[in-house]
């Protein structure tokens, strides 16, 4: 036969030339066959082999995978040419076929067509057609070269990017032609659909569109360098996540395409961008510590530093008699006029403020669109705001209130925005605070109140029940209680009626005491003494409470105090008999603070605490007395600090004596 006679060396083949072609040439027509691959050996870089049926064209296309491009007869017994071509393109469906016909039925076209023929040449006998035949081969072979040195370098590409752990994209004419999978994982897209798609309408934010598109276009005009450019992508649930990206044009094939790594940089942003209002969030609570008189002033300032920041309504509350009041509200009014703010309601149980109000803790709600419908769920729908958070205005466990803030957005509040809100709540509480112990030491109008503290858990009475038991005339006094570093409290005590050197032994012993010292050898009896706990001066203190004294005997402690109104008596009350024990009121009398003109000099909240401590240190050791009983080294060696130091922190604090006293001698 006919198509026995030739040998067939595919292109792969050693010692084969890449340049030539080698057809396979299928007609029944013996003679016929063997003249038209005559002619087309002629043809340069062409190479022929025959086959006289479909079945011994499928087992030579089997042996020899050099075939490039198969040329069939259409019509042709038992199989004709266009189910020879069904079968070719289930083992090679992009191997070029060419279909010969004498027919011009648009029918036999058609089939071709769908069933994926590459041309569709119909034979003259009048005519030379070989030239022409020879022409299709090459176009159909070169496209066929063409789609496998691509599909090759996709693949070495493909197999490079899906080790990266940066997003890779090869984008050619604009249009994505492979992505590794970490772009998939990225936008939330499956890659088949992702394929052949516009990059910058697909999945860039359109507010950066413009942008991205001339970066590529940019490198099309050949510009050499290749910087990291930042744009926002969207992903297939609506996210918006901020990227960096580079472009830079690699070879594929015979032409070139564009390469962009893009990388997530979202948390970075976000870390970026909360550490940028964590500063204004200090910035501004600072001036308003400074030159706010009321909690009014300090609340409206933040909050409208959060409506700055985006959120769509933020409003602040005072909680008593079980419902909360608000103070502040900056933005739409209607929907804090339209809640019903008692904590025992059961309508509003859920909402953010009411939920927070009841159990002291944040509250958090990702989007209200999700749950199930309410009249204040409903209403916060019909407002525009989608998620909202509560968190307790507290500070040394004391609780001022409840600072509420709503956003259009859902889930818009993420760990970096409850952080942010939660430094908000926090310097709206200390300033709050700040506030309250100013009034308390600097109003003429105080409370002055005796309490007596019976069955605590206090380090002195425990010291004045241990004393002998002849020694039953003990009697301790606190003069001063200040806070020295984050974990040190220090006291001042007077001792009488039990020998100093054995209460100091006892003292010294106590698991509560770090460190006893002498303040004077003129009068062993003054004692400081450096704690490890929370004594109940400084609880009061941090309640708004200006201590006067304290008088400990055993089994009891009378604290002398003062507060800005009776109303704030039972606060305190409640709050120390739960950190400290039981409590009664043995008097509160209502007194005229004696200060010059009316007005104080300088409150302590003016003060930091170891400028503070270091003026109770240096008053309490008789420093300021004419002789003086310690030298300045002895104090600071009491605080366990230099002697420079001990004078920096001195002077500062002198100064701002001062600068109280003459600034409000001006005034007058």
């Amino acid at each position: 036969m006919s198509g026995s006679r030739r040998t067939i060396v595919g292109p792969s083949a050693e010692g084969s030339d890449p340049e030539t072609i080698d057809v396979l040439l299928v007609d029944d027509n013996e003679q016929w066959v063997d003249l038209l691959a005559s002619e087309l050996d002629r043809e340069d870089g062409i190479r022929t082999t025959t086959a006289l049926s479909a079945n011994e064209a499928l087992m030579t296309l089997a042996e020899n995978n050099g075939i490039e491009c198969v040329i069939a007869d259409y019509r042709m017994p038992e199989v004709d040419g266009i189910q020879l071509l069904e079968r070719v393109r289930e083992d090679r469906p992009d191997l070029p076929f060419i279909l010969l016909t004498g027919m011009g039925s648009e029918e036999v076209a058609t089939r071709a067509i769908r069933a994926g023929v590459s041309d569709y040449f119909r034979k003259d006998p009048q005519s030379d057609q070989t030239a022409i035949l020879a022409n299709r081969i090459r176009q159909s072979v070169e496209q066929y070269r063409l789609r496998g040195e691509l599909a090759e370098s996709e693949e070495r590409y493909r197999t490079i990017i899906e080790q990266i752990w940066d997003a890779i994209v090869v984008v050619d004419d604009g249009r994505i032609r492979l992505c590794n999978e970490r772009l998939s994982e990225l936008t939330g897209y499956d890659r088949e659909s992702l394929h052949g798609s516009d990059l910058v309408d697909r999945l860039v934010h359109p507010d950066d569109r413009e942008a991205v598109a001339g970066t590529f276009e940019g490198v099309d005009r050949g510009e050499a360098d290749e910087p990291v450019r930042e744009a926002r992508l969207v992903t297939a649930a609506d996210a918006v996540i901020h990227c960096e990206y580079t472009v830079r044009t690699v070879p594929i094939g015979d032409g070139d395409a564009r390469v962009a790594s893009i990388r997530d940089i979202t948390n970075r942003k976000a870390r970026e961008r909360y550490r940028e209002r964590e500063r204004e969030i200090t910035r501004v609570a600072q001036n308003a510590l400074v030159e706010a008189r009321t909690r009014s002033e300090v609340e409206t300032r933040l909050a409208e530093l959060l409506v700055e920041f985006g959120y769509e309504l933020v409003w602040t509350g005072e909680t008593a008699d079980s419902s909360i009041r608000p103070t502040v509200i900056e933005g739409p009014e209607r929907y804090v006029e339209g809640l019903q703010l008692s904590m025992d309601g059961e309508g509003t149980s859920n909402e953010p403020s009411v939920w927070t109000a009841r159990s002291g803790e944040p509250r958090f709600t990702d989007d209200f669109a999700e749950m199930l419908p309410t009249a204040w769920r409903d209403l916060a729908l019909d407002c525009g705001i989608r998620t909202g958070a509560a968190l307790p205005l507290r500070y040394e466990d004391v609780t001022y209130g409840v600072l509420a803030a709503y956003h259009p957005e859902p889930n818009y509040i993420d760990e970096h925005e409850r952080e942010l809100l939660s430094r908000v709540g926090d310097a709206l509480a200390f300033a709050i605070h700040h506030l309250d112990v100013k009034k308390a030491l600097t109003s003429p109008h105080v409370v002055e109140v005796e309490l007596r503290l019976s069955d605590t858990e206090y380090y002195l009475t425990e010291l004045a029940a241990s004393a002998p038991v002849d020694a039953a005339s003990v009697e301790l006094t606190v003069t001063g209680t200040h806070p020295y570093d984050d974990d040190d409290v220090v006291q001042y005590v007077g001792v009488e009626g039990v020998d100093v050197d054995t209460f100091r032994a006892a003292a010294a012993d106590h698991p509560e005491v770090r460190e006893v010292t002498a303040i004077g050898d003129d009068d062993p009896s003054r004692l400081r003494l450096s704690l490890s706990c929370t004594p109940p001066e400084s609880t009061l203190a941090s309640l708004g409470a200006a201590v006067r004294s304290t008088t400990v005997t055993p089994g009891s402690a009378v604290v002398r105090f003062d507060l800005p109104s009776r109303g704030d008596l039972e606060r305190v009350t409640d709050a120390i008999e739960a950190e400290h024990g039981s409590v009664s009121v043995r008097s509160c009398v209502d007194a005229e603070r004696e200060v010059a003109g009316s007005r104080p000099l300088i409150h302590a909240a003016d003060l930091t605490e170891k400028q503070a401590a270091v003026l109770h240190a240096a008053y309490h050791h008789g420093y300021f007395e004419r002789p003086r009983k310690s030298s300045a080294t002895e104090v600071a060696d009491s605080l366990g600090i230099v002697h420079s130091t001990f004078l920096q922190h001195l002077r500062t604090a002198q100064q701002k004596l001062f600068d109280g006293l003459y600034a409000l001698g001006d005034r007058d």
